[in-house]
C-alpha cells in the first residue's frame, strides 16, 4: 500500500487509469504478476507475485519510483499541483485548479486560492 503526499485524493479518473497502467507495464517488465490492484482516491492497495530473488523492498522501490517519475513527466495537474510543487518548472498552469488558474510568476496561488 502506499498514498500520495500528505493523502490528497488525486488518484481518480484519468490518473487512476494511468497509474493502473504504469504498475502493469513495469510489473510486465520484469515477469511480476498482478493478482490484486485496487487505486482508491487517496491510496493503492496492490499484491505482487514476483520471483524469491526479488524482495519485497525491490518490488515496492520499482514500482513506486517508476510511477512517479513517469507519471510527473506527464505534466498532469494532479500528479504535480498536489503535491504541492507549483513553480514554473513543476505546475501544468493548464487552469485546472487554482494553483494553476493563479497564474502567477512566483508559482504561488492567488490571495485566497485554496489547493485542490
Amino acid at each position: 500500500m502506499w498514498c500520495p503526499k500528505y493523502r490528497r485524493p488525486v488518484l481518480v479518473g484519468s490518473v487512476a487509469d494511468r497509474l493502473r497502467d504504469l504498475i502493469g507495464q513495469k510489473c510486465d517488465e520484469h515477469g511480476w504478476s498482478v493478482p490484486a490492484l485496487e487505486v482508491m482516491p487517496d491510496h493503492v492497495h496492490l499484491v505482487v507475485r514476483a520471483d524469491p530473488t526479488a524482495s519485497p523492498s525491490y518490488v515496492a522501490n520499482q514500482l513506486k519510483g517508476f510511477t512517479s517519475r513517469t507519471g510527473a513527466r506527464r505534466g498532469s495537474c494532479a500528479s504535480r499541483c498536489a503535491t504541492g510543487r507549483t513553480s514554473g518548472r513543476w505546475c501544468c498552469r493548464a487552469a485546472r485548479c487554482s494553483w494553476c488558474r493563479a497564474g502567477s510568476s512566483t508559482g504561488r496561488p492567488a490571495r485566497g486560492a485554496r489547493r485542490s
